[in-house]
């Protein structure tokens, strides 16, 4: 639980840096994003595995987002990711790629790839 920063580099060459805040219990939650309309998200846990997913839209265009990972200290994880961007029912480009996440107010961050 609590507020982690996430690097994520995509095979479409893209990086992304992006906060998600965990609500819930150390075994399953939401995603809380505040006030921002349209995005939701949950997760599980089961030992030192994570599996969160996020979704995002409005209308007939979303973008779904698959993580899994493991943790590798109370402060530290990393994993996989997989997204699609769905317009009208069909799915218009999809990517891959792998991301590393610190938790606010643990250890400095930096990219561990």
């Amino acid at each position: 639980t609590g507020t982690w920063h996430f690097y994520e580099y995509r095979d479409t060459g893209s990086y992304l840096d992006a906060t998600y805040t965990f609500v819930g219990t150390e075994k399953q939650g939401q995603l809380d994003f505040g006030s921002v309309a349209g995005v939701s998200g949950e997760y599980t846990v089961a030992g030192d595995r994570i599996f969160f997913k996020i979704t995002a839209g409005r209308g007939i265009a979303w973008n779904i987002h698959e993580y899994s990972g493991t943790f590798l200290s109370n402060d530290l994880m990393k994993g996989t990711l997989k997204g699609e961007h769905i317009h009208a029912g069909q799915v218009t480009s999809s990517w891959s790629g792998v991301w590393n996440a610190r938790k606010i107010g643990g250890r400095p961050y930096r990219a561990i790839f």
